[in-house]
């Protein structure tokens, strides 16, 4: 025999003045809450909402104190850096365990072909450095004509756009 729902009691959850989501018990048994049960819901469902968003308040802290450590030891290592190939690697290796990546490149147009070269590279893509590509040509092309920042949580689906250039996909 199937169970059905016979009593239902929802409360929203707020932070502040936004509703942020909602709590609910249901029960097989008709009639099962009251008032008093709201009352208790809604003083549990109160607190975990300040909960929430004291959980949230404080990620939100760790997570800032955690990129101005980046920062520091960024602007640090910069600093006894004296040459350009000593100072990209430390800029992209903390980017690397800032933003948890897998893999990082950097890339500077070539004024006199006008193509955009992989210059330094971590992880997998390690493998395109000194790639050239044209001007327009995948993701690179795409954001030196734009000069705009992308992003997308689904790039292996996006068209004319290769992880670096226009004809390489990363293995699926």
């Amino acid at each position: 025999q199937k169970r059905v729902t016979r009593s239902v009691l929802a409360v929203p959850l707020f932070s502040g003045n936004a509703v942020i989501g909602a709590i609910s018990v249901q029960s097989y048994k008709a009639g099962e809450y009251d008032e008093e049960d709201e009352a208790l819901l809604e003083m549990l469902t109160a607190y975990a909402g300040n909960a929430i968003e004291n959980a949230r308040l404080f990620d939100q802290t760790r997570r800032h104190a955690e990129e101005l450590g980046v920062l520091a030891s960024v602007s640090s290592a910069l600093r006894v850096s004296i040459t350009r190939d000593e100072i990209i690697p430390v800029i992209l290796d903390h980017l690397i365990n800032l933003l948890n990546a897998d893999n990082a490149a950097l890339s500077t147009l070539d004024p006199a072909t006008g193509e955009n070269v992989i210059e330094q590279a971590r992880g997998e893509w390690a493998k395109a450095v000194g790639l050239r590509l044209k001007a327009g040509e995948g993701l690179i092309g795409l954001m030196a004509e734009t000069y705009m920042p992308y992003e997308s949580s689904a790039v292996t689906q996006e068209k004319n756009l290769g992880f670096l250039d226009s004809t390489s996909r990363p293995a699926a």
